[in-house]
């Protein structure tokens, strides 16, 4: 879609996406955090993802049969790290302060950013990114170590969850990956909704909605130069709680 645009203009497109996905996110997140007491962290997760998927299978109407082995291969493993991401990230957070589950998690895709970078600098740029991180995260004088455990385990869903959404944005057409993925990530977190979905109300469920159309949408970023623009989805929004 933007292969023909210059350098520039995917750079300044780019920047775009991730600040409209920065500010839906934390209006989500707000909505989400309110339903902890409901739901619990792990419901709110599951229900806001079930939500996702079925909106995004009714937008997408995705075609089953006419997607490859290698195409279902890659959906499959971006639900299962949509869903891991979610569970992990979740439990780090009831053990260890937010700001330490966050640093923790995004050594993922720094380390992703940081392997597949070309030159020097662009090497150098995830290490000071994660250094930003934890400055802003503070020190941290009290450790969980399950907590740590839970924290990298995040991190290493996240890395996944970054490395597949480019390919499944380009085995699949549109946003149809997307919304299977979704599926599958839903359906790994039914032990977690089905429990929490008789307790909400219906201004709770219609948070939820929003919740989820804002968290859990798909963001298209474009590709870089011989990649195809690929979309992908954020469903495991941090909170704090």
């Amino acid at each position: 879609m933007f292969q023909n645009s210059s350098p520039l203009f995917r750079a300044l497109l780019g920047a775009v996406f991730v600040l409209i996905g920065s500010i839906s996110i934390q209006v989500s997140s707000v909505l989400a955090s309110g339903l902890f007491a409901v739901a619990g962290s792990l419901g709110t997760s599951g229900l806001r993802m079930f939500l996702a998927a079925v909106v995004l299978l009714c937008l997408a109407r995705p075609s089953l049969r006419a997607l490859s082995s290698r195409a279902w291969g890659g959906i499959l493993l971006y639900g299962a790290a949509m869903a891991a991401m979610n569970v992990l990230l979740y439990s780090a957070l009831e053990r260890i302060p937010l700001s330490l589950a966050v640093t923790l998690e995004f050594l993922g895709p720094l380390a992703v950013a940081s392997l597949g970078a070309k030159g020097r600098i662009e090497r150098c740029l995830p290490i000071l990114t994660l250094a930003g991180v934890a400055a802003a995260a503070g020190v941290q004088t009290e450790f969980d170590l399950l907590g740590i455990i839970f924290g990298l385990g995040a991190a290493a869903a996240f890395g996944t969850y970054t490395l597949m959404a480019g390919r499944v944005g380009e085995d699949s057409a549109g946003i149809q990956g997307l919304a299977l993925s979704v599926a599958v990530a839903a359906v790994l977190l039914l032990p977690f909704t089905v429990p929490a979905a008789p307790r909400l109300g219906a201004a709770d469920w219609m948070a939820v909605l929003v919740s989820a159309l804002l968290g859990g949408r798909p963001r298209l970023y474009p590709g870089f130069p011989g990649h195809q623009a690929h979309v992908s989805a954020d469903c495991g929004d941090a909170v704090r709680h």
